[in-house]
């Protein structure tokens, strides 16, 4: 409904490993979540994760675009 892919859901839970797995495995990183007006992973750890987490220097390290 929200257009939410496990890479969005796993970002906004702060879970490193589920993260790592997916972009790995080939998930759209730069995913846009309401039909291309929403958050990118890495937009959604920006908001909601503090700045210094893990998961936004991984995000970045695979090329993600805010």
């Amino acid at each position: 409904m929200n257009s939410w892919q496990p890479l969005h859901g796993s970002v906004r839970a702060g879970n490193v490993g589920v993260v790592q797995y997916l972009l790995e495995n080939s998930a759209n990183i730069d995913h846009q979540r309401s039909q291309g007006g929403g958050s990118t992973p890495l937009g959604l750890a920006i908001e909601h994760l503090p700045e210094d987490h893990p998961i936004i220097e991984l995000l970045e390290r695979y090329g993600a675009e805010f």
